[in-house]
């Protein structure tokens, strides 16, 4: 995934260009060298949304596309549970479990891309 180079294509549709005349070759080499660096740049991973749970009072769930995450207070025992179905225990406040799980998204989203 790689993130559109807008300075570059911003640069590229202000240079006048007409039958007669071409890109000056440094304008040329200054607008690649930046396209290139634009669309190296680190992706941005969106933020989990979460909702209650509609099932179980004082839960709360964030899904996406290929799963979701939960957590579960149980009256002091937080838990996370993550898309694969493994748990983190021992969280003070349902703040801190959703950290966790948009830590753990993270992770598993950079894990997949080629950088």
């Amino acid at each position: 995934m790689k993130t559109e180079p807008e300075k570059a294509l911003k640069m590229l549709s202000e240079v006048q260009l007409n039958p007669i005349h071409e890109i000056p070759r440094y304008k040329a080499d200054i607008i690649a060298r930046m396209a290139f660096s634009e669309g190296q740049s680190n992706p941005r991973i969106k933020q989990l949304e979460w909702e209650k749970s509609p099932f179980f009072k004082g839960n709360h769930e964030a899904r996406f596309g290929l799963g979701k995450y939960f957590i579960d207070d149980c009256g002091g025992c937080i838990t996370l549970v993550c898309p694969d179905h493994s748990l983190k225990n021992k969280f003070s406040t349902i703040d801190e479990a959703k950290a966790a799980a948009q830590a753990d998204f993270e992770k598993r989203v950079m894990g997949c891309l080629d950088l």
